[in-house]
């Protein structure tokens, strides 16, 4: 719960992991009631800012239709967008 109070301060703030970790928190009910709309609205603005693991979530979510309507197309361009990050950040680490 004290966690949660700051990860939704950073968040409001701006801060990519505060707006990561409030979705997570969010969707999955850790530290608050489960409120899957707002964890995607989180999950939503890290992954357009490139969070390769809100892009995850996000791409199960629409997969399953978990938290709102099922949409295929979206989550294929969550689930690449994810990849695309996740190698990006691998060829980083190798340089």
């Amino acid at each position: 719960v004290e966690a949660f109070k700051w990860w939704i301060k950073a968040a409001e703030l701006g801060d990519l992991l505060g707006q990561q970790k409030a979705g997570l928190a969010f969707f999955y009910g850790q530290g608050v009631p489960v409120n899957k709309a707002e964890g995607l609205k989180w999950l939503r603005l890290a992954a357009d800012r490139g969070d390769p693991s809100s892009s995850f979530v996000l791409a199960q979510a629409y997969q399953t239709g978990d938290g709102g309507q099922k949409d295929l197309r979206q989550a294929i361009k969550y689930y690449r967008q994810s990849i695309k990050r996740h190698l990006w950040e691998e060829l980083e680490e190798d340089f």
